[in-house]
């Protein structure tokens, strides 16, 4: 009998004895789910730590307190969220690990979290004000990913696939449809024949996830199939966790040979195709910026720039394009309604009302300013979540502003960057009045412009950005349309405005 979808909720007292306890259930439905012994072994430690450190700092001294561990069986893996509701949470309190200061100190400062964001894939902290805290941890079922599953001889035909020429344009015949389950494992290989282990979005080496996620609708696949039932090429519908209303158009790759065959432009229509059929407000695209080619496709299907998000993965190498000098890579957002939006409320300090009124001038969007309002948050608890990644990146997202959320951001930073994340973004509700001041109280922690991710219902989210002593070179940059360039500089131009006020 299957337990994905089922639950297990331990309610325990905030004392070190009950570890054991929670650490059996984790190891229990894990064995259960189907998790090898090494990756129980790495649940339960990151498990330990996070369990532990909520115990040790979420609750005054001497006080008896209780809270939740729910464990859940998902068809990807195991989720983990530990509820409680104590003191507010502060990074402070979880400084970053240093091995060379563990050698000079013989003390572990900072081991707990070093631990949990090292052996658990996926991990957040939410702040839900007056309801509590929530550290949520992800850890994949990983099963066999695609180059353990090749073998030698297949590992030789994609190498050699990478590296081939190009076909004759329009020498191939081939169909673009909803990829078919017993195609994933085709799928994969597509990807690893195409970038090898370069492709940032992970699951797409792992078979069964690739499955499993199109099966769940958390990502939607189409494939261009040539008449000899070949898989030439993938691309994606990626729906938005935080926005039912929007998702991503992604995870596209052609193998080298069918590049110049036309597939991603069909594949693109086929997306917007089924994003307007299932009733999305919109879509986006990110592209990377050290060539404008993965730009272009989407200029030409009518979507306009919104976003430049710098540094915001590792560097990534183009073996077809000289990269004189290299840095991580930033990635430019942009954005296609599928629908006419009603006329939106957005709030934003005049300094970037010029900036914001063109951007969504390009996307055909209607806006009007809200007048300036004071609002009292006194005694009001912000809700905000925090989310690290595996490229040294962070999100901060403020769903409700409450009493001291700047402090509280302030503090977030102060902790990522003592853990060595180099971007931090932070994300503002432009529909909410309270914004407009906010946006000022971010400046004065180093934040400056990114840009917007439109949403649906007028959702707007207002994006800035944080660099952690990361020295950037925009001249690297390369932007296919005018806007983009032009953002390029807007945010430049921003940057220094901020250092100079700081």
């Amino acid at each position: 009998m299957s337990i994905i979808g089922k639950s297990l909720t331990l309610t325990i007292a905030n004392d070190v004895q009950f570890l054991p306890t929670v650490l059996r259930a984790v190891n229990d439905m894990a064995h259960i789910q189907g998790f090898t012994p090494e990756d129980i072994h790495r649940l339960e430690l990151g498990t330990e730590e996070a369990v532990a450190n909520v115990i040790k700092h979420a609750f005054a001294h001497g006080t008896t307190e209780y809270f939740s561990i729910v464990i859940t069986a998902e068809s990807l893996g195991l989720r983990i969220t530990i509820f409680d509701q104590g003191m507010p949470f502060d990074p402070e309190q979880l400084p970053a690990y240093s091995p060379e200061e563990v050698a000079s100190t013989m003390t572990s400062r900072g081991l707990g979290v070093f631990l949990i964001r090292k052996f658990i894939d996926e991990v957040s902290f939410h702040n839900l004000g007056r309801k509590g805290h929530e550290t949520v941890l992800f850890k994949y079922l990983h099963r066999e990913n695609i180059s353990e599953m090749l073998a030698y001889d297949e590992k030789q035909q994609a190498e050699h696939e990478r590296t081939e020429d190009e076909l004759p344009k329009g020498s191939v015949s081939y169909d673009v449809r909803r990829m078919k389950p017993v195609e994933a494992i085709e799928v994969s290989k597509c990807a690893y024949s195409s970038y090898g282990y370069a492709y940032v979005y992970e699951n797409i080496y792992y078979p069964e996830r690739v499955r499993e996620l199109n099966e769940n609708d958390n990502l939607i696949s189409f494939v261009a199939v040539s008449d000899a039932s070949e898989v030439m090429g993938h691309s994606a519908l990626v729906p938005s966790h935080d926005d039912t209303g929007i998702a991503e158009m992604g995870v596209s790759f052609v193998k080298p040979r069918y590049r110049g065959q036309g597939c991603l432009k069909a594949l693109s229509e086929a997306r917007l195709s089924e994003g307007a059929r299932r009733g999305l407000t919109g879509v986006y695209m990110q592209a990377v910026t050290t060539h404008p080619y993965s730009q272009k496709p989407a200029h030409a299907n009518g979507f306009s720039d919104t976003a430049l998000m710098l540094a915001r993965a590792d560097v990534l190498e183009f073996k077809e394009i000289e990269q004189k000098k290299r840095q991580r890579e930033s990635l430019v957002i942009a954005y296609k309604y599928l629908s006419t939006p009603p006329t939106m409320t957005v709030y934003a300090p005049v300094h970037h009302k010029q900036i914001l009124q063109k951007t969504f001038d390009l996307l055909d969007a209607r806006i009007e300013w809200g007048k300036e309002v004071i609002a009292n948050v006194q005694g009001v608890q912000a809700n905000i979540a925090l989310k690290t990644d595996s490229y040294s990146g962070a999100t901060i997202t403020v769903k409700a502003y409450g009493e001291e959320y700047a402090l509280t951001i302030k503090k977030l930073v102060k902790g990522l960057c003592y853990d060595g994340v180099i971007a931090i973004y932070v994300q503002l509700p432009l529909s909410d009045p309270i914004t407009q001041s906010a946006i000022i109280e971010m400046e004065k922690i180093g934040f400056f412009y990114c840009g917007i991710m439109p949403g649906s219902n007028g959702n707007n989210i207002f994006i800035m950005q944080y660099l952690n002593n990361y020295p950037f070179d925009y001249s690297i940059l390369r932007l296919d349309s005018d806007f983009g360039k032009e953002l390029a500089l807007y945010i430049e131009q921003d940057f220094q405005r901020i250092n100079t006020i700081l």
